[in-house]
């Protein structure tokens, strides 16, 4: 008796195991692009309702991770876009919000470093044409801000190199005053 007890446990927690892997499934399923994320929440639903309720809060737990997998998914192509119009301050805060569970995450983090280093691009020419102009604050203001969107350090260098640059001109255009006698 004790016997089939044990048997028939077993067979419970391999069936909650297989069942478990088939819900965890139909999320790697959509992370990798199987399905789409209408798909995947129906047939998560559609487990729900022949679940004891272990299983109901695992698919809990998977719907929400099918969902923090869509945000970040959104975030991606979002991201892609933004950056295919060149709007890399936008593309960089996008492919930031993509999660490390998702499929896309190390794609996400090389585009940041991309696309970063040519927002920095645009920035330090915006910086030289202020310089130019000889609008040293507003130039080292767009240093300032570039730092909020993406720090390699070239904005610190930057700021240094601007004020030095300024100091030196205004070094040199004192009027020299005439001597009393």
């Amino acid at each position: 008796d004790v016997y089939k007890r044990q048997i028939i446990l077993c067979g419970c927690t391999k069936s909650q195991e297989q069942y478990s892997k088939k819900i965890t499934n139909v999320v790697e399923q959509y992370n990798n692009g199987d399905i789409s994320y209408d798909e995947a929440s129906s047939e998560l639903s559609a487990m729900y309702n022949n679940a004891d309720s272990e299983m109901k809060t695992k698919i809990d737990e998977e719907q929400v991770l099918l969902d923090k997998l869509k945000e970040s998914k959104d975030a991606f192509e979002s991201a892609k876009n933004a950056s295919n119009v060149n709007n890399y301050k936008l593309s960089i805060k996008s492919y930031a919000d993509v999660i490390a569970e998702d499929t896309n995450y190390e794609k996400a983090q090389q585009a940041i470093v991309d696309d970063g280093n040519k927002y920095l691009e645009e920035v330090h020419k915006l910086g030289e044409t202020y310089i130019s102009e000889d609008k040293y604050a507003k130039a080292i203001s767009a240093y300032k801000d570039s730092k909020d969107v993406y720090d390699d350090g070239s904005a610190d260098t930057w700021i240094a190199d601007t004020e030095s640059q300024y100091l030196s001109l205004i070094h040199i255009s004192e009027p020299t005053r005439p001597r009393l006698i």
